[in-house]
C-alpha cells in the first residue's frame, strides 16, 4: 500500500477528494491506497460523511492535538481506531534533555562514580524517582513512592551495625543512594535547578522541553540562574485553549469542587481559569446555574449572590472581579446543599413528555368568561386564602394524581448508602472519626441523615 502524507485543515477533505478515490481506483492486484493526515481536526462534517459514501476500500490516519469526539463525525470516528499518546515521565523528559546536551556539546555527563559503578541494574519493574528537590516548579507527573527509602542521618543501630566488616550492608546503601545530577561544563548555565524546570514546565512533551533547551544553551554561560528560571516560565504558552477541552474540563472541576463542598479546590480551579485569561462572565454564569442546581432550597441567599457577582463582573471587570468570583465560589462551596427542585423538575419533565396532550383539569383552568364558566371552567376550585384550614383541589391530570415531583425535605428513597466511599470519606477529610449521620446501633437514624457525606447537605 502506497501512503501519501498531507496536512488536514479546513477543506482537507474536498481538495483531497478526487485525487485520493482515484488512486484507490487504479489499485491493481489487490494493492490498497491510503493517506496519512496531520492536524486533522474540524474537517467540515458534510466532507466527512460525503467520502464515507464511496464503496472502495481505504485507510487513512489521522494526527490530532482535538479531542476527535468533537472533532470527527460520529460516523467517521465508529470507523476509525483511536490511539491516545499519553504524555512522556519527568525521567523521560530528563533523559531526552541529557541526550540531547551531550549530542550538541559531543560529550557526555560526568561519569558515574565507583559506588554508582558497583550498583545493581534495576529492571523495567523496579520503582525508581529522580529527587527534584532543587526546582522550585510543581512536576506535571505524579509521583510514585519508593518501595524503600535511605533515612537522611543514619541512627545509633546502624552506626554500629556499619563499623562491623560487612560488605551487604555498604551494597546496599549504595544501592538505593540518589544518582548524582548531570553536570555539563560546556554549558554552565545549565544547572540542576535550571535542568528540573525544563522537566517540570515541559509537561510530559519531548517538543517543549527541547525548545526550552534551545532558550537555555542560547544564554550566555554566566547568565544568572533566576533571570533565566523567569525566562522559561515566560516561554511556555499555557495549554489553555477556550475553545478546547482544557476548558470545559476546568469548569466542570470547578462545578465539582463547590458541589463537593470543597472550598480550597473550587478557589484553585477558579484562579486557574482567570490566570488563563477565561472571561469572568462565563465562571460567573456558570455559579449562577450551580447555586440552584446544588444549593437551591437549602440556602436562598445563594442565586440572589450568584447574580450579584455577574454583575459586578461587567461593572468592574478584570482583574477586580475576581474578588467577587472568588467570594462567591467559597460562599457556595460552604453552603448547604440540596438538589430538590432541580431533581423534581427532572421528575416533572419525564412525566411531561409522556403525553403531551393530556388537558389540564376544570378545576384548575382560567375562566374569565361566563362562557366558560358555563362550561365548568374553574369549577369546584377552592380560593386557598380564603380559608383558616388546608384545602385540596385537583391540581395534576387524573394520571399523576398522588404523584410527588418534589419530594419533602429530608426524603431519602432515591439515595445511594455506599459503605466504602463513606469510610474513604471518614478517613480523608473527617480525621477517622465517623460521621455524624451514620445510622445508630438500633436501625434509627441519627437527626443529622438528611445530610451528605460533607455534612452540610440538605436534601
Amino acid at each position: 500500500m502506497r501512503m501519501k502524507k498531507a496536512t488536514v485543515a479546513k477543506g482537507w477533505f474536498q481538495n483531497n477528494h478526487k485525487p485520493f478515490w482515484e488512486r484507490a481506483g487504479r489499485r491493481s492486484s489487490g494493492a490498497g491506497s491510503g493517506r496519512i493526515g496531520t492536524e486533522a481536526e474540524d474537517p467540515a462534517s458534510q466532507k466527512q460523511n460525503g467520502d464515507l459514501g464511496v464503496g472502495r476500500p481505504m485507510s487513512l490516519a489521522g494526527a490530532t492535538t482535538e479531542n476527535p469526539s468533537f472533532r470527527l463525525t460520529s460516523a467517521l470516528l465508529s470507523r476509525c481506531r483511536v490511539f491516545v499518546l499519553e504524555r512522556l515521565s519527568d525521567d523521560d523528559i530528563r533523559q531526552i534533555v541529557t541526550q540531547a546536551v551531550e549530542r550538541v556539546s559531543g560529550t557526555s555527563s560526568s561519569p558515574p562514580s565507583k559506588e554508582a559503578a558497583a550498583q545493581p541494574e534495576h529492571d523495567d519493574h523496579d520503582v525508581h524517582i529522580v529527587e527534584d528537590a532543587s526546582s522550585d516548579v510543581a512536576s506535571s507527573q505524579p509521583d510514585v513512592e519508593e518501595p524503600l527509602t535511605q533515612p537522611s542521618q543514619p541512627s545509633r543501630c546502624s552506626q554500629s551495625s556499619q563499623a562491623r566488616p560487612s560488605t551487604s550492608t555498604s551494597s546496599t546503601q549504595s544501592s538505593y543512594a540518589p544518582a548524582p545530577e548531570p553536570s555539563f561544563p560546556a554549558y554552565p548555565q545549565l544547572t540542576p535547578k535550571v535542568l528540573s524546570t525544563i522537566v517540570a514546565l515541559s509537561t510530559g512533551d519531548a517538543r517543549t522541553a527541547l525548545s526550552l533547551l534551545e532558550l537555555v544553551l542560547s544564554a550566555p554561560p554566566n547568565a544568572e540562574e533566576g533571570a533565566l528560571l523567569g525566562a522559561l516560565r515566560r516561554s511556555v504558552s499555557t495549554a489553555y485553549d477556550r475553545g478546547g477541552d482544557a476548558r470545559y474540563d476546568m469548569i466542570s472541576a470547578l462545578h465539582k469542587s463547590v458541589r463537593g463542598s470543597q472550598g480550597s479546590a473550587a478557589l484553585y480551579w477558579l484562579a486557574r481559569m482567570l490566570s488563563a485569561g477565561e472571561d469572568p462572565l462565563y465562571i460567573a454564569r456558570r455559579m449562577i446555574v450551580c447555586a440552584s442546581e446544588d444549593i437551591g432550597l437549602a440556602d436562598n441567599h445563594a442565586l440572589p449572590l450568584a447574580m450579584a457577582t455577574y454583575q459586578a463582573c461587567q461593572v468592574i471587570g478584570m482583574p477586580e472581579c475576581r474578588i467577587n468570583l472568588a467570594h462567591l465560589v467559597a460562599y457556595l462551596s460552604e453552603a448547604p446543599k440540596s438538589t430538590r427542585s432541580y431533581q423534581g423538575y427532572n421528575r416533572a419533565e419525564e412525566a411531561a413528555k409522556l403525553d403531551p396532550s393530556i388537558p389540564v383539569p376544570l378545576m384548575v383552568r382560567n375562566a374569565p368568561t361566563r362562557l366558560m364558566k358555563d362550561m365548568g371552567y374553574a369549577q369546584g376550585y377552592k380560593y386557598n386564602p380564603e380559608y383558616a384550614h388546608p384545602v385540596t383541589n385537583d391540581y395534576l391530570p387524573i394520571q399523576f394524581r398522588g404523584e410527588e415531583f418534589l419530594r419533602k425535605e429530608g426524603d431519602m428513597c432515591d439515595k445511594v448508602w455506599d459503605e466504602d466511599a463513606l469510610r474513604q470519606w471518614e478517613f480523608e477529610e473527617n480525621g477517622g472519626r465517623p460521621w455524624s449521620g451514620r445510622p445508630s446501633e438500633g436501625g434509627a437514624s441519627s437527626e443529622k441523615t438528611s445530610e451528605d457525606a460533607t455534612g452540610r447537605h440538605a436534601h
